[in-house]
Order: structure tokens, then sequence, then C-alpha cells
């Protein structure tokens, strides 16, 4: 494991990451947790955050609790299985969840004290100490930075966890959020020896049967002008042989074509009633998605609870938008 000298970089977050560090410091016990519906982004800062802690400070008992993927489970270690109580006397991390009804899990609320770390926009204060910051590219960003700030030592089995979560969460560094800052943090983590290309592999490789769905998937495809969008009720998720998980994820092969400004996902859940995911390359779209009771960035976000008619008045306002 590597340690850094960061006398070159002083980070503008550094008073809130010195007010982390001394809760570390003052509770035995740390419980963290990601959001619903959890990505490489929500998984990578809680296990690279688990990881850092206990390679950085001896004694402490670090729990890292929520669901798990299933379709992640070579790479994506298991969470934690603990009494809710434990949390009353521990520190706890809220990490890349921006509201309380997205937090994955209960007994959250009832830390001694609570650390939110998270880019998206802040909507809802939920923590004692709070270091969101929307400018940067993903929660595995800020971890790192955190790391950097403090001087902590990286193992490479945090570093994979970190990176998965920037390289998902910047479509592989290919949107505006990747920045010399955002360069100058990968220069640093990957000084720690791990294999990129293991790790992209781990996470982006398919087999035959999910290859061919991709292609299935593609069919499916709607077009509205400039927005497109993949719109699957129950009996197409059986047609296809597809989870509710799965079939959220193909927003990004929407993002790939031409004249497409806007693009979504809008998924029947078991309730019958559907969640979006949003995207756009250049018109903001956050506020479409606070109007149902959503949120997220300008470009990226998400609704999670969407009727049949609700489902049309979106796919018209996302049509229209410029």
């Amino acid at each position: 494991m590597l340690k850094y000298n960061i006398e070159v970089f002083v980070m503008e977050n550094e008073k809130t990451y010195r007010a982390i560090e001394e809760l570390i410091k003052k509770h035995d016990t740390i419980v963290i947790y990601h959001h619903i519906h959890a990505d490489f982004d929500a998984y990578g800062s809680q296990l690279g955050l688990k990881h850092l802690i206990q390679d950085n400070y001896e004694g402490k008992t670090v729990y890292a609790f929520g669901s798990k993927d299933q379709y992640h489970t070579d790479f994506i270690e298991s969470m934690d299985d603990f009494d809710v109580d434990v949390v009353r006397n521990s520190l706890v991390f809220l990490l890349d969840t921006p509201t309380a009804n997205r937090v994955d899990g209960e007994g959250w609320n009832l830390g001694h004290k609570l650390v939110r770390i998270d880019h998206h926009p802040v909507v809802e204060a939920m923590a004692s100490v709070d270091a969101s910051d929307s400018s940067a590219s993903s929660t595995c960003q800020l971890v790192l930075e955190m790391a950097i700030t403090l001087g902590w030592k990286i193992s490479p089995t945090a570093a994979r966890y970190l990176y998965a979560g920037i390289t998902d969460d910047t479509v592989r560094l290919t949107i505006d959020k990747v920045d010399s800052r955002l360069m100058f943090d990968l220069g640093i983590l990957l000084k720690t020896p791990f294999s990129l290309h293991e790790v992209n592999r781990m996470m982006y490789d398919q087999n035959v049967s999910e290859f061919l769905q991709e292609g299935n998937l593609k069919n499916k495809v709607s077009f509205s002008g400039d927005f497109a969008y993949l719109l699957l009720r129950r009996e197409d998720l059986e047609e296809l042989s597809i989870s509710f998980e799965k079939a959220k994820e193909a927003v990004s092969l929407l993002g790939k074509i031409k004249g497409i400004q806007k693009y979504a996902t809008i998924i029947q859940k078991e309730d019958m009633h559907y969640s979006a995911s949003l995207r756009s390359h250049g018109p903001v779209i956050n506020d479409i998605a606070a109007t149902y009771g959503g949120g997220g960035h300008p470009l990226a976000s998400g609704i999670g609870d969407l009727t049949e008619e609700q489902v049309k008045e979106l796919i018209y306002e996302m049509t229209e938008r410029r």
C-alpha cells in the first residue's frame, strides 16, 4: 500500500475532510450506507471507504450495509449483516445519496453522528457533516480526494472500487466532468498497483446471452424528435428474459445515437408503476424529474414512481425540452 505527499494539491474541501477524520477517530463503529438500486459509484464509494478506514485506523469496526446487485457478484464483495441497534452509537456515512427516500436500508438516521459524501446537488439536509460537491464526477472521486487530502494509504482493493465508480459514472471517462482535477486524482490512484484492464473486463464484459439481449433491447427503442426512449412493460421484460435492474442499465445504449439529445429508460416495476432514468447531452432535465418526485444531476436524473398517464406526460416533456 502507498502513501502520498499532497503538498502540491490543496483540496478546497480540506476543512470538511479534517472534520470527518476527527469523527472517524472518535467512533469505534462505523456504518456505511449506499442508495437504492445501487450502481458502481454507490458500491465503489461505500466499499472503497470501508477499506480505506480499515487500512488507516486500527481497531475500527466498519460495516457496509444495503442490498447487493446480483450481476456483479465476482467484483463486489458481500454486504455486512448487523443489528440496527448497533447504529445508535456509530458514525454513519451516507454515500451517493441526495435524499432520505433514496437510502438503502433502515436505521441510518439513528446514528450518533451522520456524514454525507455525495456528488449530487444538495436538495435535502441530512447530515451533521456534509461533503457534497456537485462539481465532482462521482462520489468515488470525492472519497478518493478525501484519501489524498488526509494522506491515507490506498490499497489495491480500495483503488479498484474507487476506479470502478469513477469510470462508470463518467461513462468510461467520456463526459464533461472528466477534467484536469479528475485526471490529477486518477494519476494518484494509478500509483497503486491494480489492473485497469481486469477491472474494466469485470465490469463490462458480457456473456453470449447478454450480448444478444442488447440487440433485442435496441429493437424496442422509440424515437420522438431528438428524444430516444426505451419503454418496457412487465410483459416485455418477460419476453426479453431481462430483470428490472438490468433493463435500467440499458440507458447507456441510447447515448450513442447521432442526433439524439435526450434519452431515457422507462421500466415497469412489479407494482405496475414505472421507474425512469433520464439522460441528456445538453438540455437540463433534472427539473423535469423533480416534477415527478425524482431528481439528480442537470444531465442525469431519475424518477422512482410513475403512473401510466405520467409516463405519457414525461415522454411529451422530454420531447419538447430544448
